[in-house]
């Protein structure tokens, strides 16, 4: 499922949208373009952008940036056309989102933030937590911080083995009052997309960009990223422009008492 900036309805505008899209493509052929793609992971091990990273790692260059095992940054390139992809893994942010002051370097300059949550860990519990909970309140923590006011998030939910555990375990309802759709597999994906998507405090400027992913379908998992990361461009090209059109504001006149 994916989330996308609303289309243009005017023929005149989506052929102006065309326009820039040729000539973000032709500025990047040009000059070379970098984003950068900051992967947050809720899985206890990571696993989703570990995986993500080798696959990235396997089409260009990576190398560990940190040596600190707890908190480490992993960084690959991916390069695509002459543009570089520059994929940032911040190891374990999970058990650390609360000291987000010490990572805040890994922040600045992003293009967009990777966001890896595990929907099969609705009836896991951690410290007597819900671990599906915990992710929705850092993903909460994560979409009112400062620092990605402005960042588009690409929110990825691990579906793996999920509608088997639903058939046999459906979500205890004191973690979920709201839900009522039982083991039904479609309906409780769409609940838990809602909770997350919903805790967008910028949509004026900031996108959500939502995929279900599975441990098979990594190759799709990046080019949903590349694609997101297109649209983004594409989007900041649009408002630079709409910019440009806006009237100056008219100055003062008339004397002062």
């Amino acid at each position: 499922m994916h989330f996308l900036a609303k289309p243009a309805t005017a023929t005149r505008e989506q052929t102006q949208n065309d326009e820039i899209e040729k000539e973000l493509k032709a500025e990047a052929r040009a000059k070379g373009k970098e984003h950068k793609i900051l992967l947050l992971d809720e899985h206890a091990d990571d696993r989703e952008a570990t995986v993500m990273m080798n696959s990235v790692k396997e089409r260009g260059k990576g190398k560990d940036l940190a040596e600190q095992p707890d908190a480490s940054i992993v960084e690959a390139r991916m390069q695509v056309g002459a543009t570089t992809h520059n994929f940032v893994h911040l190891r374990h942010w999970h058990r650390g989102h609360g000291d987000m002051d010490k990572w805040m370097q890994c922040f600045e300059n992003v293009t967009a933030i990777a966001f890896f949550a595990d929907l099969c860990d609705y009836n896991v519990m951690e410290l007597d937590e819900n671990r599906l909970l915990t992710s929705i309140t850092h993903f909460d923590n994560l979409c009112s911080s400062r620092w990605v006011s402005n960042v588009s998030i690409i929110l990825f939910l691990n579906i793996e083995g999920l509608p088997e555990r639903l058939s046999e375990s459906p979500p205890d309802p004191a973690h979920f009052p709201g839900y009522t759709g039982g083991g039904d597999y479609d309906k409780f994906c769409d609940y838990a997309l809602h909770r997350f998507i919903s805790l967008n405090q910028h949509p004026g400027t900031s996108v959500i960009y939502a995929h279900y992913v599975t441990s098979t379908n990594q190759e799709t998992t990046i080019k949903f990223i590349l694609s997101a990361i297109v649209d983004i461009a594409l989007s900041a090209k649009l408002n630079a422009e709409a910019d440009k059109k806006k009237p100056s504001p008219r100055p003062l006149t008339g004397t002062s008492r």
